[in-house]
């Protein structure tokens, strides 16, 4: 692989779009694990709860846009 195509993926990476949120989600997925190692599972729940309703709210976005414009996604 040549300079110039690594060059080209690391741009395309867009690191500085990822790189903050990786590095504050380092500290909470951390306590998380201290805190199922400490046996304070409802905690853990509290803590992953707002994780679950975007997942939820992801999907059903999803299922109404598949349902709004399923016939004008046939090719």
């Amino acid at each position: 692989m040549s300079f110039e195509q690594l060059r080209h993926r690391w741009i395309r990476l867009q690191v500085r779009r990822w790189i903050g949120p990786a590095l504050c989600a380092i500290p909470y997925v951390g306590s998380i694990l201290w805190l199922l190692g400490r046996g304070q599972l409802w905690i853990v729940g509290v803590m992953l709860s707002p994780l679950l309703v975007m997942a939820v709210l992801i999907g059903l976005t999803w299922l109404l846009a598949r349902l709004e414009f399923r016939g004008s996604w046939r090719g």
